[in-house]
């Protein structure tokens, strides 16, 4: 069955068949499952993201207001730099909910 797809950056229209269409599994044969996968990755979080501010206790941080928004700041940054790297795909807004809500605690 054959479709005409129109690019609207040059107006034209461009011929493709529906049999094209590339379909993948989740998991592909003798890997780790994803949810196996999903379970490591959460320990990993527990164990890491909690201790990730135990360097800081050797040095005076005050009040922690200057050293949070330091960490703010790099944070975004390595996220505006992977946002490069991939060459800047598509952005979904919802997933700031899930920055917000870690920085409010």
């Amino acid at each position: 069955m054959e479709s005409y797809f129109t690019s609207f950056a040059s107006n034209s229209t461009i011929p493709f068949t529906t049999a094209s269409v590339v379909t993948t599994t989740a998991h592909s044969g003798g890997g780790v499952s994803s949810e196996v996968l999903g379970y490591i990755a959460v320990i990993v979080a527990v164990l890491l993201f909690g201790s990730n501010l135990v360097p800081v206790k050797k040095f005076e941080t005050g009040d922690g207001v200057f050293f949070q928004w330091i960490c703010c700041i790099a944070i975004w940054l390595t996220g505006l730099v992977l946002y490069g790297v991939r060459h800047f795909p598509t952005f979904y807004p919802i997933a700031m909910l899930g920055g917000f809500l870690w920085c409010t605690g």
